[in-house]
């Protein structure tokens, strides 16, 4: 009894916005970015470890005209306690509460969700050993985390693509997704908004570690609208899935409404 009375007090003990900092600067290590947490933060280690926070923020790199990449009026987030003494990232339940997601393809041809460490960018290492290439271009860069429920509620995202000039901008975003292991598989499902149009989203892929690092994966995919019905069966390319191979299915009721849904003449 003493030692659950103990657990359930030691949050209210916990100095939270002294850890902020903690916090900022593990965020800054691990991807090279910035994170802002300019709200109220609570913590809670029953039944599992809990925190929310409000007013997050997290940063573009240099050169993205967004200065955000993500900005959230809420962030609550359960993580399982067993993995991580095993030194392992188990996200139970995540949910972001009107999230704004700003994604960029810079001149270069980098998108902003691929990320490079502080570590690796302040100091140089050399090239890893033979045994250790599979597992650095299955993108280990990344820590070790999952997460079995991801909510999406009421977010925006907007897409540019710098070297074309090319913009996109979804609203009303309503999304689940999973991510048991980096290895895969990932799936996403949920509904948006574009262009006056709710429009479903089935996404699956086997691989997304391998994506990541620039290798392939088996990918399905499913897009729902009443101007369009897509499936898409195959394999893609690249974090950016610069390249699909396989078999798509399209249905288009009236090429007009199509045209007039896409904004072309």
């Amino acid at each position: 009894v003493l030692i659950v009375a103990a657990v359930l007090a030691l949050p209210s003990f916990i100095p939270l916005n002294a850890y902020k900092a903690r916090i900022v600067a593990l965020v800054k290590d691990e991807t090279g970015r910035d994170l802002r947490i300019s709200g109220p933060v609570s913590f809670s280690l029953l039944p599992s470890i809990a925190l929310e926070a409000s007013d997050v923020a997290f940063s573009n790199p240099p050169g993205a005209t967004s200065p955000d990449m993500i900005r959230l009026k809420t962030l609550d987030v359960e993580l399982k306690l067993l993995p991580l003494l095993h030194g392992a990232i188990e996200i139970s339940r995540l949910k972001l509460v009107d999230p704004v997601i700003a994604l960029e393809v810079d001149k270069n041809g980098k998108p902003n969700w691929v990320f490079n460490t502080g570590t690796q960018s302040a100091k140089p290492t050399a090239a890893p050993p033979p045994a250790a290439a599979s597992e650095a271009n299955s993108g280990s860069e990344i820590p070790a985390i999952s997460f079995a429920d991801v909510r999406i509620v009421n977010g925006q995202a907007s897409y540019l693509d710098q070297r074309t000039g090319a913009k996109r901008a979804l609203s009303d975003i309503n999304m689940d997704l999973s991510l048991p292991s980096f290895a895969g598989p990932f799936k996403a499902h949920g509904s948006a908004t574009w262009n006056g149009e709710k429009t479903t989203v089935d996404l699956t892929a086997a691989a997304p570690g391998a994506l990541q690092s620039g290798g392939t994966s088996p990918i399905t995919i499913a897009l729902a609208a009443a101007p369009i019905s897509f499936n898409f069966q195959g394999e893609a390319s690249g974090a950016t899935l610069s390249k699909l191979g396989g078999t798509a299915h399209l249905s288009v009721p009236s090429v007009r409404g199509l045209s007039k849904w896409l904004g072309i003449p």
